[in-house]
């Protein structure tokens, strides 16, 4: 906090040689947020004095906040010129540190052959070449080993405004004893083979709501079955009211022509009660599986991804807009731009 706002005073007596061990604060510990050392939140800020005396009492002006940067880019990015040209001469450029490290490895080891060492050095230039940019960590996910099963409550067509689930209310008094048709009910959606977790939808549904579609991540060794089963919303989710199965075969888009205009199979069932087995209604859904593209000849890497990499891309640029036209023309021409 005394390097935060710049009271020299506090730091000088915090940081006095005279202390004890154990009295004396870790001058280069970071706080756990953002990495900040006492120094980089000196140069942050600006304050040279703070700066001067915290390298007098050896601060590393070489630590890493957690975005990678040290004191002097800190100090030069927020504009503090004095503080940067103090810190440059300390500080270590990151290609210098890559190089130290580079040179700390032996080309080859005791015992390795010649020819061993080529290839060794040409795979530890790769790796260091992979150093100099960040790929990225979140999203741009892909299927591998799996499919993806996209399931839609009612129809993906907005003319379509059939109700999804059609209950008949009138059979919940003759075959349910504690149910009311006032009883709030919900759906819980799941399938044998999915990796996720089961999906709850709250009843009522109409066709004027559309739902966000239901993704479940499935096997691909054999088809998957698809349970929805009927649930009271509150109190004991294990008393099953109801169950619908549907079967869904893994080949079924690239043996016939989809049952609907978006692309999807329409698939509708009839939901059974438990243990009379009597009809209670029907639910109709549309789904949709993805399967994951896979070919010897063709691996997907990181590199050939969409998105490539985090790389500075260079954006070309021919002419200089709008141009007059070179045949004495009266009319405007539109450089090339890229």
């Amino acid at each position: 906090m005394a390097a935060r706002h710049g009271h020299l005073a506090v730091l000088k007596v915090l940081t006095d040689s005279s202390l004890s061990t154990q009295a004396k604060p870790e001058i280069n510990k970071a706080e756990k947020y953002s990495g900040w050392t006492p120094l980089i939140m000196a140069a942050q800020e600006g304050y040279l004095a703070c700066v001067q005396h915290l390298l007098a009492v050896h601060a590393d002006p070489n630590v890493l906040d957690h975005t990678g940067w040290n004191a002097h880019e800190r100090a030069a990015y927020c504009g503090h010129c004095q503080v940067a040209e103090v810190l440059r001469p300390l500080s270590r450029p990151p290609i210098e540190a890559l190089m130290q490290l580079k040179a700390s490895k032996p080309l080859v080891s005791p015992g390795q052959p010649a020819s061993q060492s080529s290839e060794g050095k040409a795979a530890e230039l790769k790796s260091d070449a992979n150093l100099s940019f960040i790929e990225r960590t979140y999203g741009h996910t892909y299927l591998q080993n799996q499919a993806l099963l996209v399931l839609t409550m009612g129809s993906n067509d907005t003319t379509d405004q059939t109700t999804p689930v059609n209950l008949r209310s009138d059979l919940f008094d003759v075959i349910f004893n504690t149910v009311s048709p006032a009883t709030a009910l919900s759906l819980v959606i799941s399938a044998d083979t999915a990796m996720d977790l089961p999906t709850t939808l709250d009843l009522p549904l109409d066709g004027h709501t559309r739902l966000e579609p239901i993704q479940l991540l499935c096997s691909l060794d054999r088809d998957v079955t698809v349970q929805i089963d009927l649930v009271p919303t509150y109190g004991d989710r294990s008393q099953l009211l109801g169950r619908a199965v549907a079967s869904l075969p893994m080949n079924a888009l690239s043996t016939h022509i989809p049952t609907s205009a978006a692309g999807c199979e329409k698939v509708q069932v009839t939901l059974l009660s438990t243990p009379a087995l009597q009809p209670l209604g029907t639910i109709q859904f549309e789904y949709l599986l993805i399967k994951p593209y896979a070919h010897r000849n063709v691996p997907v890497e990181t590199r050939a991804m969409y998105w490539k990499s985090l790389k500075t891309k260079i954006i070309g640029h021919r002419g200089s807009g709008m141009n007059h036209d070179t045949t004495g023309g009266s009319h405007l021409q539109v450089g090339e731009n890229t």
